[in-house]
């Protein structure tokens, strides 16, 4: 009687294939593909890491802005110094991977194993996906610093906590104008300073071989705030004359529409069977905070939107999956696993010299602003 081990991949470049398609697979499906990339402009930076760095700490630095006084005149250099001041972030960096067992069937025919060689690869490819855009949310919405309250009265609150929320206050366009204001100002909601949000870049025609970029904001809202974003006189409005502004091309899977140089796509609902934007009734979740320091009065349950920058988040990672298959049961059935060095964090930089420490961008939200609103 054949055994799953007649039927195990061994060769070393099958592996690799199947690793890479995977890879490709899960990473196509995410809802954080598009706005990935090296570049600062990205939303998500990304850095490929050596594949020997299996784990430990990725550091990540920024440098900060030279803004001396500079020389004038026969001035000698050396009168007026200037200097480079650099912030980093530590960024844990692990093994990120899952098996699955073919349990109960038997493998006893190549169909057999090609079968579940499928299934298992379909499988661990959707569940890579969820996982690491649950990572992505909650890190993102966890313990923002700046935060935009909706207010059904007056769009939002001035106030850079959600505890006045009652219900009602659902997620509007003035929301979206104020955490505009706040990105491109660089203030949080009581005029402090905080890091001045740049616009993510984006490539939207190419004009004899020159590209042409545009630049916008990204909002990525909750199911809820996607209905109460339909509903509102201004959206509306809007969206009946996009096409006659020359708007109307979608630049992203789940896009709403554009509201004042801001992107809106749904992500959807966070649920025990799919990842989406969170609400304040979320536990913790993989190295986040819980999300109940975002409810609003009397405990009252809110959805916790992302508004986002270039560089909202870096992602270090290597080339892509190991895929190893083996045979188990006495050699009657197969497991098939995947595992890759992967990480992220939500950018906020710290400094470690006094003078690091009055940077502006010191322990705050570098391209992160969490627009909360009413789930009722």
């Amino acid at each position: 009687m054949p055994l799953a081990s007649d039927f195990v991949l061994t060769d070393p470049m099958e592996r690799q294939a199947h690793g890479r398609e995977i890879t490709v697979n899960y990473t196509e499906q995410s809802m954080f593909n598009p706005f990935m990339g090296t570049s600062n402009d990205a939303l998500i930076k990304t850095q490929l890491v050596d594949d020997g760095t299996n784990a430990g700490t990725v550091t990540m630095h920024m440098r900060g802005l030279v803004r001396g006084q500079g020389v004038e005149g026969n001035t000698d250099f050396d009168a007026n110094m200037d200097s480079l001041e650099y912030l980093s972030q530590d960024i844990p960096y692990e093994l990120f991977g899952n098996a699955i067992p073919s349990k109960d069937r038997r493998i006893e025919s190549r169909t057999a194993a090609d079968n579940f060689r499928g299934d298992a690869k379909d499988g661990l490819s959707d569940w890579a996906r969820d996982t690491s855009d649950r990572i992505i949310v909650s890190r993102l919405s966890q313990d923002c610093t700046n935060v935009v309250a909706c207010n059904a009265a007056t769009g939002y609150d001035a106030a850079n906590v959600t505890s006045g929320i009652v219900a009602g206050d659902i997620f509007n366009t003035q929301a979206i104008d104020e955490a505009k204001k706040r990105a491109t100002l660089g203030i949080d909601g009581a005029g402090n300073r905080h890091p001045r949000i740049r616009p993510y870049r984006l490539k939207v025609s190419d004009n004899n071989g020159i590209p042409v970029y545009e630049t916008f904001y990204v909002m990525i809202i909750g199911e809820t705030s996607a209905q109460a974003l339909r509903e509102d006189p201004i959206w509306r409005e809007e969206q009946k004359y996009a096409a006659d502004r020359g708007i109307t091309n979608n630049f992203f899977t789940g896009q709403l529409g554009i509201h004042n140089g801001v992107i809106l796509t749904n992500g959807g609902a966070w649920t025990e069977e799919y990842a989406g934007i969170m609400n304040s009734g979320i536990g913790a979740y993989r190295g986040a905070s819980s999300m109940d320091g975002y409810a609003g009065a009397a405990a009252l349950k809110t959805e916790v939107n992302l508004f986002l920058g270039a560089t909202a988040g870096m992602l270090p990672m290597d080339e892509g999956f190991n895929y190893y298959e083996e045979p188990y049961d006495m050699k009657r059935k197969m497991k098939i696993a995947v595992d890759r060095g992967w990480a992220f964090q939500k950018t906020r930089y710290f400094g470690k010299t006094d003078a690091q420490k009055k940077l502006v961008w010191h322990g705050k939200d570098y391209g992160v602003i969490a627009v909360v609103s009413a789930m009722s």
